[in-house]
């Protein structure tokens, strides 16, 4: 398992206490360790990524999310008229803006359409393919209360 060192950063936890200067450990794809400060010169990584003093988070979690909703704050009832195909497209671009803006976990509210994107592409997205996904995704709604077949 690689291990990164993410140095030169203000760390915000999210546990409540101001954010602090420190380094951070990565190892394959969880977090180490934490050090305020810094650690030891010498500790071992197989990358060393300089962070310029930029703020480093743990990702976000979008709470009420509707990723396949396609336009949202345009003509929400055109979507019915979307084929399956651009609907799970619209989809997929939502979730990629989604990790783009930092989102790590998602719970996911109703369809737009009771299956199609919901079904088709956000399933899907999580088996590996070239679109990215949530890593962390819940979905909630009609599949997830049994009223959906």
């Amino acid at each position: 398992m690689a291990r990164v060192l993410i140095t030169d950063v203000t760390i915000f936890d999210g546990s409540g206490r101001e954010p602090f200067a420190g380094e951070v450990l990565v190892q394959g794809n969880r977090i180490a360790k934490v050090a305020a400060g810094g650690f030891p010169s010498g500790t071992a990584a197989d990358r060393v990524i300089d962070g310029g003093g930029a703020t480093l988070m743990p990702g976000l979690v979008n709470c009420h999310g509707h990723p396949t909703y396609p336009n949202m704050g345009a003509d929400f009832y055109s979507t019915g008229e979307l084929p399956v195909e651009e609907h799970v497209y619209r989809t997929m671009h939502n979730v990629k803006a989604m990790l783009d803006a930092g989102f790590t976990a998602s719970v996911n509210g109703s369809s737009a359409k009771a299956r199609h994107a919901r079904d088709h592409g956000h399933r899907r997205a999580r088996r590996p393919a070239p679109v990215p996904h949530v890593p962390r995704g819940l979905r909630g709604g009609l599949r997830r209360a049994g009223g959906d077949p």
